[in-house]
């Protein structure tokens, strides 16, 4: 009978590697191998540790600020198969986006571990995860968490818009590009005198210029 060397699990039909592993440890052991690793990489480790534990759920979760999309599926306990019916099958869209906003994966057992509403701070446990996690999928985060996550997508719309146009300039008209791509964005935010010359002398080169969104 086979046997794994790392979790025990054993069977008459378990496939192992060379190493003797079973495919969730096998999983497990690449992931923490790597240097760095995504979230989608600490979701499949999660969910293969889910396993190994002998667990089918997994809690979902975001503990930072998150899109209205990625929030309609946080704050929730899942069936990796979807056979436990008292809990919603583990969405394609955490298997796929889960890197969009750093959607994390926890094994979750039923009866022992409890679930914390990231939004509300209140602990749930039992039938109340089981209520919970079968909710509306709507976007449910309140007003400051929507603030939050704006001023994030502002903060990264600047960084972004700022690199581009500072390239932009740099290329087109190098005699008047600022020392720094730091300085640039110093200059557009505070919109100095010397950003508007630069900015109308850009758009007259054909470069883009963004407003400067607020981060407040």
């Amino acid at each position: 009978m086979a046997k794994c060397k790392s979790c025990g699990k054993h069977g008459l039909f378990l496939k192992l590697n060379s190493e003797g592993l079973c495919e969730d440890c096998e999983i497990i052991k690449e992931i923490k191998s790597k240097p760095s690793a995504t979230s989608n990489d600490v979701n499949k480790l999660q969910s293969a540790r889910a396993r190994v534990y002998g667990t089918d759920l997994l809690e979902a979760t975001c503990v930072g600020y998150h899109c209205g999309e990625c929030a309609k599926y946080v704050n929730r306990v899942y069936s990796q198969s979807g056979k436990d019916s008292r809990f919603p099958k583990l969405p394609d869209y955490i298997k796929k986006h889960s890197d969009h906003c750093g959607i994390m994966l926890y094994p979750f057992v039923y009866g022992v571990n409890y679930m914390v509403d990231v939004y509300t701070g209140k602990t749930l446990t039992d039938k109340q995860v089981v209520e919970y996690s079968n909710r509306p999928y709507t976007d449910s985060r309140p007003p400051e968490w929507k603030a939050g996550y704006r001023r994030l997508e502002a903060k990264a719309n600047n960084k972004r818009n700022c690199q581009d146009e500072y390239r932009e300039i740099c290329q087109k008209l190098p005699d008047i590009a600022p020392k720094s791509q730091a300085g640039y964005t110093r200059m557009k935010k505070a919109a100095s005198a010397n950003f508007k010359k630069i900015s109308e002398a850009a758009r007259e080169a054909g470069i883009t210029i963004h407003d400067f969104e607020n981060e407040d």
